[in-house]
């Protein structure tokens, strides 16, 4: 096999030594490095290089490994190829492939692997399968999961192969419903028009050859890449003549960094359109408000106390640092969180919500027959009067669509979000903006439980318990 596709980078530079050059024989300007190793309490002592070891972090601790113990932890395999199963191409997304590619040939001059590796690319083609395989590239090295499929062409059939990700590497990314704020939801006007646009950028019929038939534009065949091309453009001109200046950029590749003038001039009225229907203004946010400032800010700023004297041997009072709530705790998790809030010397209200969050949830899941619903009504209750009151309204309504999103007609905890519904005058809805100006409209935050207003009736004041009564209440 060999490399079919692979990303193209600029030539490694070399250091260039200033004083080899100056010296009246000059033998090589290479730069070598020598790197000496020291002991932080003997720095005067050099150690070998042989006595270093690799260490891994395990927690708080670093635990040290020989080399022989790194190298026999490495799954080392032989060189070669095992084919693990069939499956449709369907099943294995576009942005699944995560390395160059790579082709595999027949070997030259056997008739019978050119059989072979024919038909099996004509059987993958009729069926539109591919291979799941096993790949070793080199003795002693990693394997990997990759996929194979096939390209016949007339001149030659083959197959490409590709790297597929292991469940590590794929990372799933969460993002906010759009339906949050129904203003940002598109409409289907909005939906047509923005088809429309991808489908009229299509580069495979982008241009036209002589004929008049369309034909695929910035084909890697013939385009330049404009990086490489201006980079070795200018090196050459300065290595024939040192002093001069940055080329100015040719047409061809400032032609190639534009869309097609023909396909743009043909699809103008799509584009008009879409432009018509997503215009672009200037954003103007909300009012900018005085951040409130703390005694701690406004002494290192050197702000004036009220009785100073202005005096050089007049003397600014500091607070004294206190040792007060870092962290909401399951036990009285409001009085932490209210405690934080209230703190001047240091600003903590981002992170009590932040932690408030997780507390909630926290005592939704590990709440037995709704004993803890209670407790965590009241957070939400404190959390979302904090909010309003700190004008911080995106944290709780965010929070608040991730409990519907994690408890809402669930069989698990789903009477948890039936106690959030119907709380009296839905007093944990969403945030508006008539309260903050992170806040969503009033009509939405009046119909985001999907129902209208409880009338308030008397409830009973929820007993406050400790850990341990958290625990015999779970265990029973």
């Amino acid at each position: 096999y060999q490399r079919r596709v692979h990303g193209e980078n600029f030539p490694r530079l070399s250091k260039l030594s200033t004083v080899s050059q100056q010296s009246d024989n000059p033998r090589t300007m290479k730069v070598e490095s020598q790197r000496t190793y020291k002991i932080v309490d003997e720095p005067d002592a050099d150690f070998d290089d042989s006595q270093k070891r690799k260490a891994f972090r395990y927690g708080d601790e670093l635990i040290p490994f020989a080399a022989e113990d790194v190298d026999n932890a490495k799954v080392q395999a032989s060189k070669g190829i095992q084919l693990l199963a069939f499956c449709p191409a369907s099943q294995i997304p576009r942005y699944h492939y995560i390395s160059d590619v790579d082709v595999f040939v027949h070997a030259p001059g056997s008739d019978g692997d050119a059989r072979a590796l024919t038909a099996l690319a004509h059987a993958l083609q009729e069926l539109d399968h591919v291979m799941i395989v096993r790949m070793v590239k080199r003795d002693k090295s990693a394997p990997v999961i990759g996929v194979m499929w096939p390209v016949i062409k007339s001149e030659a059939v083959t197959l490409m192969y590709c790297n597929l990700p292991f469940c590590q590497d794929i990372r799933q990314f969460k993002f906010n419903p759009l339906d949050l704020k129904p203003n940002l939801v598109p409409t289907k006007e909005q939906h047509d028009a923005a088809d429309a646009l991808v489908a009229s950028l299509d580069l495979c019929a982008a241009t036209f050859d002589a004929d008049g038939d369309p034909v695929e534009a910035v084909r890697p065949r013939h385009t330049f890449h404009p990086c490489i091309q201006r980079f070795y453009e200018n090196a050459r001109e300065r290595a024939l003549n040192p002093s001069s200046a940055l080329l100015p950029l040719d047409p061809v590749l400032a032609e190639s960094l534009r869309p097609p003038a023909a396909m743009l001039q043909r699809n103008e009225a799509v584009i008009n359109r879409f432009t018509e229907l997503f215009p672009l203004v200037q954003a103007t946010g909300p009012e900018v408000k005085a951040k409130r400032r703390y005694w701690k800010e406004a002494m290192d700023a050197g702000a004036k106390l009220v009785g100073e004297d202005d005096g050089p041997s007049a003397k600014r009072s500091r607070p004294e640092p206190t040792n007060g709530v870092r962290e909401v705790g399951t036990q009285h998790p409001v009085e932490d969180f209210r405690e934080m809030c209230e703190r001047r010397d240091i600003d903590l209200v981002t992170t009590a919500m932040h932690q408030m969050c997780e507390v909630i949830v926290k005592l939704v899941d590990t709440s037995v027959r709704e004993n803890f619903y209670p407790k965590a009504l009241s957070c939400l209750a404190a959390l979302r009067e904090i909010a309003v009151k700190e004008e911080d309204g995106d944290i709780y309504n965010k929070f608040l669509v991730r409990l519907r999103t994690l408890y809402k007609g669930t069989g698990g905890h789903g009477k948890f979000w039936d106690r959030v519904a119907s709380h009296p005058n839905n007093a944990l809805t969403l945030i508006s903006e008539d309260e903050g100006n992170d806040g969503v409209s009033a009509e939405d935050a009046a119909n985001f439980f999907g129902q209208t207003l409880v009338p308030s009736v008397s409830q009973p004041v929820p007993m406050e318990v400790d850990e341990t009564d958290d625990l015999l209440a779970m265990a029973d």
